[in-house]
């Protein structure tokens, strides 16, 4: 065979490899639906991206074709419904399932099967949530841990019942590393109660030893080291080990004390891990923090260079440097990212609309449980200055339903002037205001500029004070 022609041969299997088909068939969908798969750019930005999108025909019939170049997980999602995927190079999935009885009817045929009736065996099991609700229904941490275990033991099962040959090796280390991690998170919530009387979150008094399951957790899974149940068990690790802990002085200021605690955390981080576990949780670290410290420029420029120094990854790092050049972007005295929405009643109001006037943003969901404990919060700033005309409390409904937001508006009457933004305008204002959880709370001075990128409403008076002064 003539050289040119094998080199043709190879790259025509490899760009067929590349690819990925999935068909298949919705019964009972909603009129005019249709199929949208996304999937996430990285475990560090975690932005969700579009991959392939289908209309159902009239017997509810579609099909993607698309490029995928690395076995990971996927979405589909079909109207009101949604599920994960997991996608290798090369499947060709055909799915059918009754969208009325969507989870407990979802299955595969194809090349890729095995693996996906698994992912939906595992989501028809419900560990997740039952894990969950168990923290805030069962009242004793001796019966709950017994409890978490019960389900852990059920999902170990399932995984048992469904291995097979025909998994790829990359699934098999995907969901047994999900397995092995997932149960840590909802073992260390169990510390946080609720208090409905109060509407605050409180700490629960934990019997000795309770922890102790985190001295068996493995630091140094390199196989893991992004996977997000993983990732986020070492987190909790970190908040419960007593030398992540630091002791500062009185006589520092809120900034200095901070940048004291932030410095500690990271330092602490980058000699405890190792390898990619490293470099994943210190770029995790510094994302954060440029997120919440965008007006202290100082500790910021610490954070990079001792980042760059540490980091081998090169992809993080050039995920850091554009986040960095964002949190610059944010700092005191820069222009507020300019933005359009839509009010109440279905008319656009951009943040140029509101200049001459101190804006108060919020960024909160409905179904955000931190965002409706902060609520009283944010009232309590509302009555504090309801007499000044030029100041605007700016509530920005993201990542959410509109029925649910509009249901939710009226049943609670909350106050402000009310904007919602839609999945794509939630994702660029997470972009543009550098920030991944919510609530997330932002100044802006009446002259369109940045007063404050990341404030808290119980520290933000003063601070709304001196800019309507100004």
């Amino acid at each position: 065979m003539r050289p040119n022609l094998f080199l043709g041969l190879l790259l025509v299997c490899a760009s067929t490899q590349a690819q990925v088909t999935l068909s298949g068939t919705f019964l009972n969908a909603p009129p005019g639906a249709e199929v949208d798969l996304t999937c996430v750019n990285n475990t560090i930005e975690y932005t969700r991206v579009a991959v392939a999108h289908a209309a159902l025909d009239a017997q509810g019939h579609f099909t993607l074709h698309f490029p995928w170049t690395e076995a990971k997980e996927a979405q589909l999602q079909l109207a009101e419904q949604q599920t994960s995927l997991f996608l290798s190079p090369g499947d060709s999935l055909v799915l059918r399932c009754d969208y009325a009885h969507f989870d407990s009817t979802l299955h595969y045929a194809g090349r890729g099967a095995a693996e996906n009736n698994y992912m939906a065996a595992d989501v028809l099991g419900n560990f997740d949530r039952a894990a969950a609700e168990g923290t805030a229904l069962i009242k004793d941490a001796r019966r709950f841990t017994l409890f978490v275990d019960s389900i852990e033991q059920v999902n170990q099962a399932l995984l048992q019942a469904q291995d097979t040959t025909a998994w790829s090796a990359a699934f098999r280390q995907h969901v047994r590393t999900e397995v092995k991690y997932r149960y840590v998170y909802p073992r260390c919530m169990y510390k946080i109660g609720y208090d409905q009387e109060k509407n605050a979150f409180v700490m629960k008094d934990m019997p000795a030893g309770y922890f102790d399951f985190l001295q068996r957790l493995d630091l140094d899974d390199q196989a893991a080291y992004d996977n997000d149940s993983y990732s986020i068990a070492l987190d909790d690790y970190v908040a419960e080990d007593p030398r992540a802990k630091l002791d500062v002085p009185d006589s520092l200021t809120d900034d200095q004390e901070m940048a004291l605690r932030v410095k500690h955390g990271y330092t602490f981080r980058q000699k405890l891990f190792k390898g990619k576990v490293r470099d994943h949780q210190l770029t995790k670290y510094v994302r954060d923090q440029l997120g919440a410290f965008a007006n202290q420029p100082d500790l910021l420029a610490w954070l990079i260079n001792r980042y760059k120094a540490d980091c081998t990854t090169p992809d993080y790092v050039a995920i850091i440097d554009g986040l960095y050049a964002t949190a610059q972007r944010l700092m005191p005295g820069k222009p507020a990212p300019e933005f359009t929405l839509v009010d109440t009643a279905g008319e656009s109001i951009s943040l140029a609309d509101l200049k001459g006037k101190v804006i108060f943003m919020d960024y909160w969901a409905t179904w955000c449980g931190p965002c409706i404990v902060a609520m009283p919060k944010v009232k309590a700033l509302e009555e504090q200055f309801k007499h000044r005309a030029d100041l605007v409390f700016l509530k920005v409904n993201v990542n959410d339903d509109r029925a649910r937001w509009m249901a939710y508006l009226r049943k609670n009457t909350p106050g402000g002037l009310q904007l919602f933004a839609d999945e794509r305008q939630s994702a660029e204002l997470r972009q543009a205001y550098n920030f991944n959880g919510i609530p997330h709370f932002v100044l802006v001075g009446k002259d369109g500029k940045l007063v404050d990128a990341n404030t808290y409403p119980e520290l933000a008076g003063d601070k709304i004070a001196k800019a309507l002064e100004q």
